[in-house]
Parts: structure tokens; sequence; C-alpha cells
């Protein structure tokens, strides 16, 4: 064979290989982008079904069915701002039959204060929800064309409180100090009133000595692990999740209003008693000295 023709056919050998290569390399990304467009039109074309997502905010009971009630009853609708308790209200209200001549359950909701707004009170969107007096009619001015006060609450003291020393209103002693703090500016107890008592005392902090937290679990877990120094707490008004032997008080205020209960105008007075019943219960835990204000059985 002649040389240029072993280097010819060599060439075409080495040409074959190579475009043998380039097809397979071809056809791999030919096919990876084929997988990519297709991926790309089911995720954005396909409707996929809604994601139903636990609600860990809310507590739920079903009223017992009776022969005599219609049996399209709505569900009595209550919004609170703690989960303390909110169970029993609940429940009690779900064991009455008076009560469930008229509903087929209870909700109940606990919210931060800003949960509740206009629209929520001129729809009427809760049969039955709790808070503070000077947010109620900073909302609606008209609150009695939708709701009725129904239901007030005694007063208590609320406390600065620390694991460590005695608290003092002093900036001497609040120098380095962290306080925590409900992120909910319509707070009382957990946000506006430890921030004035500070102002009223001529005390100043510096923003990195300010921590908020979204609510009162996070802000009692963050105390009792001295991720801050001191806190705020309605003294013996609720159940103080820390180390009572180590607590030291000061006293900020003696009379707190912890809010009043508000009653939507379309609710049958059948079951006002009912109502009345179950927040006695509720009082008499949060309010040990507290009597009942009426006297439903």
């Amino acid at each position: 064979m002649m040389p240029g023709s072993y280097q010819l056919i060599s060439g075409c050998a080495l040409l074959t290989l190579i475009s043998r290569s380039y097809f397979h390399y071809a056809l791999t990304i030919c096919l990876l982008i084929t997988a990519l467009v297709s991926a790309y039109w089911l995720l954005f074309h396909t409707k996929a079904p809604p994601l139903n997502l636990s609600d860990y905010y809310s507590y739920q009971c079903l009223t017992r069915p009776l022969p005599s009630s219609a049996a399209d009853k709505p569900e009595f609708q209550i919004l609170t701002v703690a989960s303390p308790h909110a169970a029993q209200i609940a429940d009690k209200l779900c064991g009455r039959e008076d009560f469930a001549r008229y509903y087929s359950g209870v909700r109940i909701r606990w919210q931060r204060r800003d949960f509740l707004t206009l629209d929520k009170i001129q729809n009427t969107r809760f049969d039955l929800f709790f808070n503070r007096a000077h947010v109620v009619e900073g909302i609606a001015p008209n609150l009695d064309l939708y709701y009725r006060m129904f239901r007030d609450s005694p007063h208590y003291s609320l406390y600065w409180v620390s694991l460590n020393d005695q608290p003092q209103m002093t900036p001497e002693y609040f120098a380095g100090k962290t306080i925590g703090l409900l992120a909910d500016p319509h707070s009382q107890s957990f946000h506006i009133e430890p921030l004035d008592s500070l102002k009223i005392a001529g005390i100043g902090l510096q923003p990195q000595q300010i921590i908020f937290y979204g609510d009162m679990l996070s802000l009692y877990n963050a105390f009792n692990a001295g991720d801050v120094d001191l806190m705020t707490t309605p003294k013996g008004l609720i159940s103080n999740n820390f180390d009572e032997s180590k607590a030291r008080y000061q006293l900020i205020s003696n009379d707190m209003s912890p809010g009043k209960w508000y009653l939507s105008n379309a609710v049958n007075p059948d079951v006002h008693c009912a109502l009345q019943t179950a927040l006695n219960i509720y009082y008499s835990e949060v309010f040990p000295d507290a009597e009942a204000s009426h006297d439903c059985q």
C-alpha cells in the first residue's frame, strides 16, 4: 500500500471516531435539554393540589347533635390573644345543650392584638373576641353597630422581673442589661408599658439592648435561657414559666386592664348564659380572687 493511501485511511478512521464522539456528546446534550424543557413545563403548567397546613393557633370542638336542632348550624368563632385556657372555654361551650341548639361547634383562635382589623369587625368575622378597649376603639369608632362589650376583666399588677438580681429603675442598673419584649406594638404588658416605664425613669437603652420576640413562648424561653436579663410579667396573673424562687420583681403598675370581651350583636341572647358560664371558668383560673359577674348555671 502506498504511504499516502495509508495516511488517508488513517485520517478517515480518525475523523469517523471523532464524529462518533461528537454524535454521542450532541445526543447527550439534546436529551438533557429535552428533560429540562419537560421539567419546566410540568413545573409551571401543571396545577398542583393546594397544600393544607395545620393551624397551630386555634382549637376546635364539636357540640353534641340534637334531634330538634337544624342540620346546618354555624360554627361559633372566638378570637383571643393568648392560648392558655382557650381550649377550656371552647370545651365548656361545646358541652352545653343550650349552646348546641344554635351552633355545630366552636373554633377559638389566639393571635396578636393587631390581628383584629376594621374589616373583621365590619364583617363580623368573629362572634366573640377579646382585646383592649383602646385598641378596639382605635380600629372601629362605630363598634356599637356590630358588637357590644360583653364582659370586663379584673385589673392586675405588672412587674419587671430578673432571675439574676433585684431590678432597679435607674440608668446605672440597666446599663449593659438586655430586655425581652414582644414584637407586637399593641401588647400593653410586654411592649408598651415596659418602654413607657423606662422613659418615665429617664432610662435610655441602645437598640442592641432590646430584643423582640414573635410570641410569648419564645420570650419566656429566651428569658429562661439567659438570652435576656429582664422581661415584664403580670405576677400571679398567668403561670410564669420560670423559677419563681430566683425571681426578683420591680413594680411597674398595679392598675393594668387585660382587656374586654366583645360579643356580636347578631348572637342569639339564648346563648348569653352559656357564654358567661364559660368565661366564669376562665376568669376563675386566671384571676383566682375574681367573683363570677353573673349567676348563670
